[in-house]
């Protein structure tokens, strides 16, 4: 899922939302309408996040670096910042960790 896909999901079941609720919703209604739209929030990011996790052998790839120069590099920046997540033996960041791990990497190169 890309980010922009994930936006337009997230449009989506806002303006859903909006059109359930009508002009004056009851409290009751209002709930139940805005609990759903919490819900489907909560899934699209747990499903953005889960399908855009990247390894540290693929930013290796990406870099042109060899993957042991990336391992070190998320073992520093996560015992200083708690940046990546080791898993099996496998170094494994978000999407959003990507850009910080990159300006430290063409820091060193």
């Amino acid at each position: 899922m890309t980010t922009e896909q994930y936006d337009q999901a997230v449009a989506t079941a806002i303006d859903n939302a909006v059109v359930e609720l009508g002009y004056i919703p009851s409290p009751t209604r209002a709930e139940h309408v805005l609990t759903t739209l919490a819900t489907i929030v909560a899934r699209l990011s747990r499903d953005f996040h889960l399908l855009n996790l990247t390894t540290a052998a693929e930013l290796a790839e990406k870099w042109h670096v060899t993957p042991r120069a990336v391992q070190q590099l998320a073992q520093r920046r996560h015992a200083r910042f708690g940046v990546g997540m080791l898993i099996g033996g496998m170094w494994v960041f978000a999407i959003d960790e990507i850009p910080l791990l990159e300006q430290d990497m063409r820091r060193q190169i």
